[in-house]
């Protein structure tokens, strides 16, 4: 199934245990802000003095074949191979490391999902920023600056996801060029409102509480998270009624905000990539749909959804 907006929960999982997750988090929420007027800003061409975008991709494809890290879709690190402790091992580190989203996905989930009221715009007037003469790089069509912000969230987007997976974890010169766009866009963008829908102050105090963990915080919340495993399939079920409540609501946008958001606190909290692999983003994620769908749930998912949390933190 492709990623969608709906399934947000599920990029989260993977963003909670990449190393450069809230980074891409944070790309993924500044394009969920973006109104008309922003799209001409994403039209800066590439420096003439440094590398083209085609030469950018091609040495990253080149360090990624060099650094045997195959396609990046699975695991991102070698597997080792030896006795069964070594494969256990193995399976332990998939359970952390591998990814269930890759580059094709991201692409389409910004083309296809974020960036989908575009396709309303595509034919209207040129609307243009104060103070952005020039940043349209010269055509001005909204179509093309549609593509111009689809391409350079991506590139942002690619180059955050892929250096987090090469063994130094450092962007290299390519990765820093492909981010120059959108870092010049969005430094004029300025603070923006979060939608998160009609339970804002619910979904502000579960990512302030988050957020401000403490040792003994993350220790109560991993021991209740390995008590409450055994109901995974209710867990699953819930998180289902609570997606589809999302779609039919017309709040899947504000409920994908929530996760992204989440993602981000997640780690700020001190929690890391294993305990996201081993329940612990499921317990943070379905709270979080929760809040932002809690008035149109029936009392048994809510339930299910808040039960960890409540065990942790109260209500």
């Amino acid at each position: 199934m492709p990623l969608s907006l709906v399934s947000a929960p599920v990029l989260g999982f993977d963003l909670v245990r990449h190393p450069n997750g809230p980074g891409v988090a944070a790309i993924l929420i500044r394009a969920m802000q973006l109104q008309p007027v922003d799209l001409p800003r994403f039209g800066r061409p590439f420096p003439a003095s440094g590398p083209s975008r085609a030469q950018c991709w091609d040495a990253i494809a080149d360090a990624q074949a060099s650094a045997g890290l195959g396609s990046l879709r699975g695991s991102y690190v070698p597997r080792r191979t030896g006795d069964r402790l070594s494969v256990l091992e193995t399976v332990a580190d998939d359970l952390v490391r591998s990814m269930i989203v890759d580059l094709d996905d991201l692409r389409r989930l910004i083309g296809a999902e974020i960036l989908a009221w575009t396709d309303a715009d595509r034919n209207a007037a040129p609307a243009e920023p104060a103070g952005s003469a020039g940043l349209t790089g010269g055509s001005g069509h909204p179509e093309q600056a549609v593509l111009d912000a689809e391409e350079a969230l991506f590139d942002a987007v690619a180059a955050q996801w892929i250096t987090g997976l090469w063994p130094d974890g450092e962007a290299g010169p390519e990765a820093v060029a492909l981010t120059g766009r959108y870092r010049a866009a969005e430094a004029g963008l300025g603070d923006r409102p979060v939608d998160v829908g009609p339970a804002e102050a619910s979904v502000a105090a579960v990512l302030d509480q988050l957020r401000r963990c403490t040792d003994s915080d993350r220790a109560r919340l991993r021991t209740i998270g390995q008590v409450m495993r055994a109901s995974g399939s209710q867990w699953a079920e819930a998180v289902h009624d609570a997606s589809w409540a999302a779609y039919t609501t017309g709040r899947v946008r504000a409920a994908a905000m929530a996760q992204l958001l989440g993602v981000q606190a997640f780690r700020a909290g001190g929690f890391d990539a294993t305990d996201g692999a081993e329940g612990l983003w499921n317990l943070v994620s379905g709270h979080l749909q929760a809040c932002v769908m809690g008035d149109v749930l029936s009392d048994e998912t809510l339930t299910t959804l808040t039960r960890a949390w409540t065990a942790a933190f109260g209500r």
